[in-house]
């Protein structure tokens, strides 16, 4: 059974960007940290607009999809998608990133649709709110918040956000 969460974090996104535009001070951890949840959900339905509009076409996110199903219900990294040979092949030995089994559990929660299409946005959010953190200790709160929106705004993120799905989105944290 796949949970709908999508209406859920629409709203709590909604609420938490009505709340910072009526100036409601929050401590700048806390802050940042909606900032980051507030890109997350942006860039997750602009990832679902992709799926719709039918240009999540690429062998990449299919094949992603595809080796997390499988590896849900116990064949690690095996895939049908792949030009090296007909049939089942273990796609691990061509792009191995074993700590992506962490993932299994969500898919067992959510689908591996879901799970796959969440990759890129969360791993860009958490490494802008990690990025935002580490500025804060170095240089001051408006620093890091003028870097975490840097980080966000720069032409790298959202092309790695727009393209397909792949693990080297989460090499920024």
């Amino acid at each position: 059974m796949q949970l709908d969460f999508r209406f859920f974090w629409i709203a709590l996104g909604l609420a938490m960007a009505h709340r910072v535009w009526k100036g409601k001070s929050l401590p700048a951890t806390r802050f940042r940290a909606h900032g980051a949840i507030l890109f997350f959900l942006i860039a997750l339905v602009g990832k679902v607009l992709q799926l719709r509009a039918g240009e999540l076409h690429g062998l990449d996110f299919w094949l992603f999809v595809d080796a997390l199903e499988q590896a849900s219900k116990g064949g690690f990294w095996f895939t049908r998608f792949a030009p090296q040979a007909a049939g089942w092949v273990q796609h691990g030995a061509v792009h191995a990133f074993l700590p992506l089994a962490l993932l299994v559990p969500f898919v067992w929660i959510f689908g591996s649709l879901w799970v796959a299409l969440a990759l890129n946005p969360l791993a860009l959010a958490m490494a802008g709110w990690v990025l935002g953190d580490l500025t804060e200790r170095l240089w001051g709160e408006r620093s890091a918040w003028v870097l975490m929106f840097a980080f966000y705004a720069l032409s790298a993120t959202g092309k790695t956000l727009m393209y397909e799905t792949h693990p080297e989105a989460l090499y920024p944290l």
